[in-house]
């Protein structure tokens, strides 16, 4: 059997496809670099639109009834364009007993594997008794690193941190309380706006105005960010890490990150910037959530603000500042543009509810009326405002009692 090629595709060269040629031999070389195109132009664009991703409880780990194990639920985790795909719910053993307390990291190891007729008989054609082909295969595993972090990279494999075990001394038993779900910190990979990297001077680099995502978490820089310094004649990369800083790293980070751009230097100087930044267009700025608004979780769309003071949950905002929101009230702190899903703390970035249908089952609205921004700040009302310098402005209407349309009106009426 003659050999099969392989690592046909170059992605630099960006072809869009293969042209056969009539009365020329058909190479497998050939089928292979069309195959490559057609799948690596699926991963360019699941890598690009949906980035690091995953739906519901995928891959979540959890508690289990049994000493020194844990248990994560079946789904689908997208990472780097690819889909990873556990078809049902596993059970890690074998952890150990923490003597002093301990962090444990449980992460996904992948890598694409090749496979031939070895481990899936089903490749050989019957008619002709052999392989005329081998396949890829994505395999992956649900790791714990006990006291550190996931390893680092090495050739062909790839690294995800989905959970850690904050152990205790003594305890045998992983509880709830002990697991920190760190996949929330995967489901937005990419720039709003701004975020772009530009030389400063010699070997020092800023980046631009603009907000980004972090995980779940929008950060904001509203005016060009300090210098940083890359090293000489070396090929690094500038990021954004997990807490909204921009940084420098000689080799790209495996914990999580936002990629903003290469650096390639010589001795003094940055020589080259190559844009790494997964950039979405504005209107991508809005995400929905699902349980989060309110009691019953209705389905609703959020955007991210910082808190200019102490928020109570079903509090009303306004903008009073850049990206920064306080109690909105008719006495003059308007318009209203949100409420409140939760309490947030002064200067916290959390998600608001600018959209949808929330519930508190403390409000007594009369249903299918029009309800007020009043003039008590951060509540509502459905008597509108009549006092001279106030504000009418409708923000929604009941739907239940305890339950209304969020839907504010950026036109307002003075008395």
């Amino acid at each position: 059997m003659a050999n099969i090629s392989r690592d046909i595709y170059n992605k630099a060269t960006r072809q869009s496809g293969v042209i056969f040629q009539q009365q020329k031999p058909l190479l497998d070389a050939e089928l292979n670099l069309l195959q490559d195109i057609l799948n690596n132009k699926q991963i360019d664009l699941a890598e690009e639109v949906v980035g690091t991703n995953y739906h519901g409880d995928s891959f979540k780990v959890y508690a289990s009834a049994s000493n020194n194990e844990i248990k994560v639920k079946k789904g689908i985790f997208i990472h780097k364009g690819y889909p990873l795909e556990l078809l049902d719910d596993i059970t890690i053993t074998g952890l150990t007993t923490p003597v002093g307390s301990r962090s444990d990291t449980v992460f996904i190891e992948w890598y694409i594997a090749e496979v031939n007729s070895a481990e899936d008989p089903s490749i050989i054609d019957i008619n002709i008794g052999y392989e005329t082909a081998v396949q890829n295969r994505i395999k992956l595993a649900v790791k714990v690193a006990e006291g550190s972090v996931f390893p680092l990279p090495v050739s062909n494999r790839n690294y995800i941190q989905i959970a850690t075990l904050n152990r205790t001394a003594g305890n045998s038993l992983v509880t709830s309380a002990m697991i920190a779900d760190d996949r929330d910190k995967s489901v937005y990979s990419f720039i709003v706006d701004g975020y772009e990297v530009q030389v400063d001077f010699g070997l020092n680099f800023k980046v631009t105005a603009g907000s980004a995502f972090v995980g779940d978490q929008e950060f904001f820089i509203d005016s060009t960010a300090p210098s940083v310094a890359a090293s000489p004649s070396a090929t690094g990369y500038a990021f954004i890490n997990a807490t909204g800083g921009v940084e420098y790293a000689s080799s790209e980070p495996t914990s999580f990150h936002v990629l903003l751009a290469t650096l390639i230097t010589d001795v003094a100087d940055i020589t080259t910037v190559i844009n790494n930044r997964k950039f979405i267009p504005i209107a991508w700025n809005y995400k929905y959530g699902d349980g989060d608004s309110g009691e019953t979780g209705y389905p609703s769309l959020f955007e991210s603000y910082k808190a200019g003071e102490a928020l109570n949950k079903y509090d009303v905002v306004y903008i009073s500042g850049a990206n920064v929101v306080r109690k909105a009230s008719a006495s003059g702190r308007v318009p209203t543009i949100g409420i409140c899903p939760q309490n947030i703390a002064s200067g916290q970035i959390e998600n608001v509810l600018i959209f949808g249908q929330i519930s508190n089952s403390s409000w007594s609205w009369t249903a299918n009326s029009i309800i007020y921004l009043d003039t008590v700040l951060g509540q509502l009302t459905q008597t509108a405002p009549t006092l001279t310098g106030t504000y009418i402005q409708r923000v929604g209407i009941a739907i239940t009692a305890t339950t209304i349309l969020f839907k504010p009106d950026l036109f307002t009426i003075k008395n």
